[in-house]
């Protein structure tokens, strides 16, 4: 299992975060949503160490990582993307998806083995020696997940994977989700604002609104709550 357990994250006189706890295991494909602002990728920092808390705790099963620094919690099995992307332009597809590998630890050789491997899976095999700068855009989320694949995780964190997709290439991601969590044997917590992918693939979906827990369930009993159409959708 893979858990917050009660974070509280400040920033100045602002709450980004309040007691806010989440668990999955790494079977699980978990919905983490929220206007913006609400705290969502503050705890996936949190959970991958790029953000201190003030209090609380993360745990991979009983082992307590709320002060490893991130490369350490890669090594545990922890893996994020990134909103927008974020690839080194001037690189390669292929050495997009190798950094990945290389940051736990895997020696070149065996890193590229790993990168060709998962853009296969992908597809993206024949444009593996392109810039990423010269991607078309839904590549680039493409090769920022299959970077965070290469690191061979049992938590795959996904950040916005679908902004700016339109309907064909977030339909495509859907069916990628499925695939990575039955492919990879990963677990995946899905930050997203596209209501129709977190309730086509999530199994459990946590609302959060104003840096605090709102509810938690099933996608169905998240979409029966009158405080989530509230918050999230501005209407009761």
């Amino acid at each position: 299992m893979l858990q917050a357990k009660k974070i509280t994250i400040r920033f100045g006189g602002l709450t980004a975060l309040y007691d806010v706890s989440i668990c999955f295991s790494n079977s699980d494909i978990f919905g983490l949503i929220g206007p913006n602002g609400a705290g969502k990728t503050t705890l996936i920092n949190a959970l991958t160490g790029f953000q201190k808390f003030e209090r609380g705790s993360t745990f991979v099963d009983s082992i307590n990582i709320s002060r490893l620094k991130p490369h350490l919690i890669a090594r545990i099995g922890i893996a994020r993307t990134f909103q927008g992307g974020r690839l080194f332009g001037r690189l390669s597809a292929l050495e997009n998806a190798e950094s990945g590998a290389i940051g736990i630890g895997l020696n070149r050789k065996k890193a590229r083995k790993c990168a060709m491997e998962i853009l296969g899976w992908m597809g993206l095999l024949g444009k593996s020696a392109l810039p990423a700068n010269s991607l078309p855009y839904g590549d680039i989320r493409k090769i920022g997940i299959a970077r965070a694949l290469a690191s061979n995780p049992n938590y795959l964190l996904l950040d916005e994977p679908g902004a700016g997709l339109n309907d064909f290439e977030s339909a495509k991601l859907m069916e990628m989700i499925l695939k990575i969590r039955d492919d990879f044997k990963c677990g995946i917590l899905l930050v997203e604002h596209n209501m129709r992918l977190v309730m086509g693939v999530c199994e459990r979906v946590h609302v959060l609104n104003g840096g605090r827990s709102l509810v938690e369930g099933t996608p169905e009993e998240i979409q029966s709550e009158a405080s989530f159409r509230q918050a999230y959708l501005g209407n009761g």
